[in-house]
This record gives structure tokens, sequence and C-alpha cells, in this order.
């Protein structure tokens, strides 16, 4: 396809020694840029691709790649290098699952485009580490599913911000029961809506990050099981069972940390947990919109496992 030396270069830019005769390391990176499908006669993305597979190697990770890995990463390598078609295939293959993705959230087509340019600018940007997320991911058959991913929190995010009355972990806690139902546990909902605030938080910064991640996907951004389990690679049954777990784990450690912070009798212990198990399914989606570790910030990283 191109006159240069790929297996030298390959070895220039770090690959570890491989146990394949020049010659037919060379035919495999090859086969690798053949399969990329370049939309271009420079050389450029394909030098660059064979950097990045010489990064893979060194790491430990798959190099030898064809199909549609292939392809992501050679798209990746084709937009970071400025190439017109690449770019045009991000938009086209790729960017297009934004819409869909975001659909459920009823925003108006401003907002949706301006969600799709914020994720072409986070894939194509370089962190301050130096590092390109499109690269970073590409290869692996999941671009896709990175995408919706990014989307969907950044939608989020932006409902965040312009929602006029942020629903907080006590304004949730105030609804897990009509007042009129109990006058007493109302005075209790609203007495210890700030512990509660507190002992949720905990409890969320507790989860593992892929279980925090898989939550706020299912029950924020509205994926359905289906969805999520493509994301990560696994089966549905697998993410029903992380689910019932993650559930579990958060109604257990908010009560652990009720128990350590509030003086109260175990009659009225009692009567908050029941509320708080009786709503916990309907109150965790408006729950965690409120409540983000330091670590999610970045964004929900479908390879976090």
């Amino acid at each position: 396809m191109f006159g240069t030396p790929w297996a030298d270069l390959f070895v220039e830019r770090g690959g570890p020694s491989v146990d394949l005769e020049r010659s037919d390391l060379e035919a495999r990176l090859r086969a690798v840029i053949g399969a990329a499908s370049f939309e271009s006669a420079s050389e450029v993305p394909a030098a660059a691709l064979v950097a990045e597979l010489a990064r893979r190697a060194a790491a430990g990770e798959p190099w030898q790649l064809d199909g549609e890995p292939a392809q992501e990463l050679g798209l990746a390598c084709g937009c970071v290098a400025g190439e017109r078609l690449a770019l045009a295939r991000l938009d086209d293959r790729y960017l297009a699952v934004v819409r869909p993705a975001v659909a459920h959230m009823s925003l108006g087509a401003a907002a949706v485009d301006e969600i799709r340019h914020e994720v072409r600018r986070k894939l194509l940007v370089p962190d301050p580490a130096g590092e390109i997320k499109l690269v970073r991911y590409a290869g692996r058959g999941q671009l896709r599913g990175l995408v919706k991913v990014v989307a969907v929190r950044i939608a989020l995010d932006r409902l965040r911000r312009d929602r006029a009355e942020p629903t907080g972990a006590g304004e949730e806690l105030e609804r897990l029961a009509s007042p009129v139902d109990d006058p007493e546990l109302h005075f209790l909902k609203a007495h210890y809506r700030e512990a509660f605030r507190a002992a949720f938080a905990r409890a969320v910064g507790g989860l593992e990050r892929r279980d925090r991640n898989i939550l706020r996907l299912h029950l924020v951004g509205g994926m359905t099981l289906e969805d999520v389990a493509k994301i990560y690679g696994v089966h549905r049954s697998t993410v029903v069972r992380g689910l019932h777990r993650t559930r579990k784990h958060l109604f257990t450690a908010t009560r652990n940390a009720l128990r350590e912070d509030l003086d109260i009798d175990r009659d009225d212990f009692d009567s908050v947990m029941g509320l708080i198990r009786s709503r916990l399914d309907v109150s965790l989606g408006p729950l965690l919109r409120t409540v983000t570790a330091p670590e999610d910030e970045d964004e929900l990283d479908p390879s976090a496992r």
C-alpha cells in the first residue's frame, strides 16, 4: 500500500521484540493498515497507526487488529492527523448515535447539536496529559458505545446546570412519602434530611466506579440494560445481577451511615429506613444526578472495569 518499511518504524517507536521475522512483522503491520481502510493516500495516519500499535504492543495490549477494531483505530489516527475524509466518517458513522442516545431527554435540536459538538471536542482535543481519547478507546470495537456514554454524560450535566431548582438528596427524601400520609413521618423526613444526604453520598462514593457508572447510565441516562451490556461487553444477565447488588449495597451502606450519625431511637430509625427502602428505585435517579464522585467528573468510562 505504502513504501515505508513499517517494521522499522514499529521497532523505532518502542515496539517490543516479537517472535517474528522482520519480513513477517512487516506483513502483519501491513495487514492491519490494509484492514484500517484509509480513505487517503497520505502516509501520516498510517505512520500514526503503527506508532500506536507499537505503544500497545509494549503495554502488552492486542495490536494485531482486523475488522472493526482496525477500522476504528485507523479512523482515529486519520482524525488526529486532520484527514478530511476521516473526520467526515467520524461524524457520519459514530457521532450520528448522539441524537438517538439523548432523544429521551426532550432536548431541543440546538442543544443536541451542541452536545454533539462537545462530544467531538472531548474525543479529539488532547487532555492535560496530552492523551487523545479517540485514539485511546478506538480499536476495541466499542467506539459507538463510548460516544453514547460521553453524550449521555454531557446531556445530564447540561440538564443539571439548566435546572432552575435542582433536586437534591434532601428534596427527594422529602418526597419518599406524602406529608399527609403521616405527620410524624413528615417530621422525621424533614429532621433528618441533611443526614440522609450525607449518608447517601458516602454510600455512592463507596461503590466501584463501574457499578456507579452503570447505575447512572441506566437510571439517569435512560439506557436499556441491553445497551449497557453491549457497552461493557457482557451479557444482560450480568448487568441485572450487578444492579441488584448495587441497590443492596446503597441501601445497606446508607442505613449503616445513618445509624452511625444519628442519635435516634430504634423505632424512628426503622421508620425512616422503611420509607427509603420502599421508594429506593424511584429515588435513585434524581439522587444520583446530585451526587458525583471526583473520579467520575471526566466522563463515564466503559473501560473502567
